[in-house]
Order: structure tokens, then C-alpha cells, then sequence
């Protein structure tokens, strides 16, 4: 699916969308931002080492996982982004196909924090301020 890009920029959506792809590919230095904040998670993950946790958590639970952003709706300094999840649970082999949105705070052209795991993309608007 080709994304649709929602009052935003493409350079905005592209670093997003850049960040995203680093993840998958495991890429953790690229990804690096100073915090990351999972909704399901009480956990708040700080700098590479947060990120290199995170990562690990995520492989952990999951066999495969991954997040494909197909919009995004321009905060200010934030972004919303409603991607599409899809995964395979590791130990118990569930697929997942849904839709998630993140909010993530853009500053100097990198990911200054993102928050991920919203099930609702009326939820992560609302967390952006909108």
C-alpha cells in the first residue's frame, strides 16, 4: 500500500518511515532516539541501550514483527502515524494483521521520542493533542 500522506511533508513521513525500516532491519544505531514508550508497556526505553532493550523484548515475544506506515497526520512537533502491524507470535504461533499508530515527536529531523502501541488511531490523536 502506498502511503497517503496527510497534511505532512514528505521529508517528515520519510523519516518515520526511514526509522521504521532500520528497526526491521535491525539497525538499532539508526534508530536511536532519546525515549521510546510502548501503551501495553509501563516501560520507558532511553538511548541506544533502551532501544537495544526494546529490541530484545520485541524478539523475545514476537517471531516476526513488523510495522508499515501508510499515513500520517502533522501535530506540530508531533507526528501521528497509523501503520499497519503485522506478526507472528513466537511461542504461540498467533498471527496478527491490524491497524496500530505511534506518535512521534520530530525534532532536527530525528525521532526525538515515540510512542508506540496504540490500538486506536483516535487514541495516539488525542495523546498528540489533536
Amino acid at each position: 500500500m502506498r502511503p497517503v500522506l496527510l497534511g505532512m511533508g514528505s521529508d517528515t513521513f520519510d523519516i518515520v518511515r526511514r526509522t521504521l525500516a532500520a528497526f526491521d532491519a535491525g539497525d538499532l544505531e539508526a534508530v536511536c532516539h532519546r525515549r521510546s514508550r510502548n501503551v501495553f508497556n509501563p516501560n520507558t526505553y532511553t538511548g541506544l541501550d533502551g532501544v537495544r532493550e526494546w529490541r530484545a523484548e520485541t524478539d523475545e515475544t514476537w517471531e516476526e514483527m513488523r510495522l508499515r506506515p501508510w499515513s500520517s497526520i502533522d501535530a506540530g512537533d508531533r507526528v501521528v502515524v497509523i501503520s499497519r502491524l503485522v506478526g507472528k507470535g513466537k511461542t504461540s504461533g498467533l498471527e496478527i494483521d491490524r491497524i496500530s499508530a505511534q506518535v512521534a515527536t520530530i525534532r532536527n529531523g530525528r525521532i526525538t521520542r515515540w510512542e508506540i502501541g496504540y490500538t486506536d488511531p483516535a487514541e495516539a490523536k488525542k495523546a498528540a493533542g489533536l
